[in-house]
Order: structure tokens, then C-alpha cells, then sequence
């Protein structure tokens, strides 16, 4: 699996629209419109590159990422609809590294592997 293009990723952000537009989306799935569909598939595609390039950097190895970006997927499903943007907390991105970086860190315990990220070592097994 390739890396990722941190630049290209970082300068795509999830606007707060495309953000609500996504939740409306899974709210109600069975009766959506088309804007609301487009939007889920704009948000899917941009929420995933961003989850790849975050896995990758809390040190998951390339063979391991699809497995982080599913695990990432199954919670943001759960957890989306419910989610409420708060700018004096953070950006969007800032969250959802949150989730990424607690995957990572299980999937690496499940693995039996050491924890890594930019500072060097967070855990081990």
C-alpha cells in the first residue's frame, strides 16, 4: 500500500458544512437526497486519506492500515450523527486523530507490536 500525500491531505479540510451535510446523510439514509449523497462520498473519500495518513503517522505499518482505517470507519459510524463541532475545541481533524491515534494504539497491542508515533515509543506490549 502506498503512503499517502501528506500535503494533499492537509490542505483539504472538513468544512463544517460538509460535515453537517454527512451526518443528515447518515441520519436518514434510507431517504436522502442527492446533494446529501454526493456529500457522504465527498466526506467518505476525504475523512478516509486523512484516517490513512493519521494511521501511518501514530506508526501503523502499511500492511496494517486497511485494518486501522475499517476499525476507524465502524466507530465514526456510530459516533457521527451524534457528533457536535465545537471550534473552541478543535477542528473536525483534530477528533478524528483522536480516534485514529486510539485504533492505532489498540491495533498495535492486538498485534503485539511496540506503539510508535513522532516522539518515539508510547507503549509496549
Amino acid at each position: 500500500m502506498s503512503r499517502p500525500d501528506p500535503p494533499a491531505i492537509a490542505s483539504s479540510r472538513v468544512t463544517a458544512e460538509l460535515l453537517s451535510r454527512a451526518q443528515s446523510y447518515l441520519k436518514d439514509r434510507d431517504d436522502t437526497e442527492l446533494v446529501l449523497k454526493a456529500a457522504w462520498r465527498e466526506f467518505y473519500e476525504l475523512c478516509s486519506l486523512k484516517i490513512r495518513n493519521f494511521a501511518v503517522r501514530c506508526g501503523m505499518a502499511d500492511h496494517d492500515v486497511a485494518d486501522c482505517v475499517q476499525e476507524v470507519w465502524a466507530e465514526l459510524i456510530v459516533r457521527l450523527p451524534i457528533f457536535q463541532l465545537n471550534p473552541a475545541c478543535g477542528q473536525f481533524e483534530t477528533w478524528l486523530f483522536r480516534i485514529v491515534q486510539c485504533k492505532t494504539a489498540n491495533l498495535h497491542v492486538g498485534f503485539g507490536q511496540e506503539v510508535r508515533n513522532y516522539f518515539g515509543p508510547v507503549g509496549t506490549t
